[in-house]
């Protein structure tokens, strides 16, 4: 091989490994979710969800760019489902069947039924939803007989709140009388009242439904499995040097192990 030769070689080679290594550091993690805070919440927010900022904090550092957008919740999990985006923030088992779960979750959710004050209903089992219109999020997952109730009812018994902004709806709905009950994790309901002004001391739990794992679900593809194993080495890594309870500090919350 002459020197020409040996040159061009040399050149081509250098350029795939410089285009190799921009790939990698140009490697963009797309990541989608309805607000669900404190969780999950507006991207351009200072305080976006712990979430978001745990998966900043793990990513960005080995040149992974962390892309967070709001999405309808329905529309989120058929698109990571798809492997059209990379993943979805608050997924259940149920949600993220399909999908790859890491071992390390983001929360351990317990599901409230908010009345208004003053509502006397209380739940005792599925019967107890005959005679009351209950509201709830397209796709959400609650628990099993819960969701088989939502799925084979609807309005004036059920109504399905979809759309970026379903929780906020469903309070409204549920101040104005049109709905009795709406669903929801405890913390986000409260986070939620917090945001827009409301008071706590004006509703009313009628029922807990003890919690679950929430869990940022990947893609199922091998990338998601990539993903998976590097967010759980993550999180161990910010709950070992003290930065998770930093980080749910700002939240007001705690660890949740």
């Amino acid at each position: 091989m002459n020197k020409i030769h040996r040159f061009y070689c040399c050149t081509i080679l250098i350029a795939l490994c410089a285009a190799a290594t921009a790939a990698r550091s140009a490697e963009t993690l797309r990541l989608r979710a309805d607000t669900w805070m404190p969780y999950n919440g507006d991207p351009k927010s200072e305080t976006p969800g712990y979430v978001v900022e745990l998966l900043k904090v793990i990513f960005e550092p080995a040149g992974v760019t962390v892309d967070y957008q709001n999405m309808p919740w329905a529309d989120a999990l058929k698109a990571a489902n798809n492997c059209e985006i990379d993943g979805v923030i608050g997924a259940s088992r149920v949600e993220a069947a399909k999908m790859v779960i890491p071992q390390e979750n983001i929360a351990v959710t317990k599901i409230g039924l908010f009345v208004l004050k003053g509502n006397p209903w209380r739940y005792q089992n599925m019967e107890s939803f005959e005679k009351v219109h209950l509201g709830a999020i397209d796709a959400y997952d609650y628990w099993e007989t819960l969701d088989a109730y939502i799925q084979k009812h609807t309005a004036p018994q059920v109504t399905v709140f979809k759309g970026d902004t379903p929780l906020k709806d469903g309070i409204a709905k549920l101040r104005a009388g049109e709905i009795d009950i709406m669903p929801e994790a405890l913390p986000v309901f409260t986070w939620e009242l917090k945001s827009e002004g409301l008071s706590i001391s004006n509703f009313h739990i009628a029922y807990i439904h003890e919690g679950d794992d929430a869990f940022v679900a990947f893609a199922p593809n091998d990338d998601g499995k990539k993903h998976a194993a590097f967010f759980d080495e993550g999180i161990r890594r910010l709950r070992a040097n003290g930065q998770l309870v930093k980080i749910l500090a700002k939240y007001g919350l705690e660890d949740w192990k």
